[in-house]
């Protein structure tokens, strides 16, 4: 089966399989280039999804956190005596604003939406007595916490002293005959930039830009000039905020390293295709010319045969050492009267009379390369009959 395949491959055109083999490994070069643009497509957006994720849990965790802060001074509230309500929510309501220096004001509203209480005391005092409902963007929030009595978060709104932040809104309830009332709000404020600092220097992001969006608008991002192609990261809604996060690999991270490996593979793999086909190309033509030497050689051999055979003059080959007979002519054939099959069955001592033998061997022991003459000898026929013949030998190498 190799030997046919081989047979056949020499028969075609060198040039054309080298190509058809070249076309071959470089599909599937192509078929690599594009697992692997598809691996790392795949792991980029695995690593992005992950970084960005990892972003969106900090912010939820922020902000949830800062609504459990307000949650807290919403149950304790209704435990306060009406008289020290003022002084101890601003007592409880300082010491969280204190603990975590983000906060901008805590306020408590009434349920018409004018400040009662801003803590810490005489940061703020500008808030006393503003009916926030007047302020853009507040009155539907305010209204939908009342009326709903759930939590709600704003989003990014212009404070007071001009700076943007965002604003989380607590219904506090009191429950009067078994029913739920709604009796004011607690409002945390907190400057959008500062918050945003604080959650991404927390986070590990040397591979890539960001850019935060929120209810579609940019509020945070570090993006580089040479930055990548945008990467949609991850998205949530928390507190009825809708927060985007798309991220820009950066030209020298691993992300885009993985895509410089990627074309040094395909490049490596096409040197590497053009290179096996031009060894074949190679390796094809030395087969057509081992196979052209050799029918040239049967030819030359078979021409040898035939004038062998046809010579008109009685033809033997022996062997020097044991003067075995290995091939005759027909005209040897039709002289001695022996058959082809008792020649080679015989020496050449037996073509001589039995005196003569000892000599025969002394000059066989005599010949060297070459040609030579032995003269004219006596021979002896199948039916004994003893004629002359001249001799001439020629030493060959078998």
């Amino acid at each position: 089966m190799l030997r046919r395949i081989g047979n056949l491959l020499v028969e075609l055109n060198p040039v054309l399989c080298s190509v058809v083999l070249f076309l071959f490994l470089m599909s599937g070069n192509v078929l690599t280039l594009r697992n692997a643009e598809f691996l790392n497509k795949k792991l980029i957006l695995s690593q992005i999804e992950n970084a960005t994720q990892q972003i969106i849990d900090k912010i939820e965790n922020q902000i949830i956190e800062r609504r459990n802060d307000l949650e807290l001074l919403a149950e304790l509230w209704p435990n306060y005596q009406p008289h020290l309500q003022e002084a101890n929510f601003l007592r409880d309501a300082t010491k969280i604003a204190t603990q975590k220096p983000l906060y901008h004001a805590i306020n408590f509203l009434d349920t018409t939406s004018i400040v009662r209480i801003s803590a810490p005391e005489g940061r703020r005092p500008d808030l006393l007595g503003l009916n926030v409902s007047k302020l853009p963007g507040r009155r539907e929030l305010h209204e939908k916490v009342r009326r709903e009595a759930i939590p709600l978060a704003s989003p990014p709104l212009r404070l007071n002293d001009g700076r943007e932040g965002m604003i989380i809104w607590h219904p506090v309830s009191v429950t009067s005959s078994g029913e739920k009332k709604t009796i004011g709000i607690i409002a945390g404020a907190f400057d959008i930039g500062d918050f945003l600092k604080h959650v991404i220097s927390s986070v590990n992001k040397t591979d890539y830009d960001i850019q935060i969006k929120i209810n579609g608008k940019v509020y945070y991002s570090d993006l580089r000039p040479n930055r990548g192609k945008c990467i949609p990261g991850t998205s949530s809604s928390i507190l009825g905020v809708n927060w985007e996060i798309d991220a820009y690999p950066a030209q020298e991270s691993h992300f885009v390293n993985l895509r410089k490996g990627s074309l040094w593979l395909f490049i490596t793999g096409t040197f590497f295709s053009a290179m096996a086909a031009f060894l074949f190309s190679i390796v094809l033509i030395s087969m057509k010319q081992i196979r052209k030497n050799q029918i040239a050689l049967r030819a030359s051999e078979e021409n040898y045969r035939q004038l062998f055979q046809v010579n008109p003059h009685p033809m033997l080959v022996f062997n020097l050492n044991t003067l075995k007979i290995l091939s005759v002519n027909n005209t040897a054939v039709s002289v001695y009267g022996y058959s082809r099959e008792e020649f080679l069955n015989m020496t050449i001592r037996e073509l001589r009379p039995p005196e003569d033998i000892p000599v025969m061997e002394s000059i066989i022991s005599n010949i060297r390369e070459g040609m030579h003459k032995t003269g004219v000898v006596r021979h002896r026929k199948k039916n004994g009959e003893i004629f002359h013949v001249e001799i001439v030998s020629h030493s060959l190498q078998i």
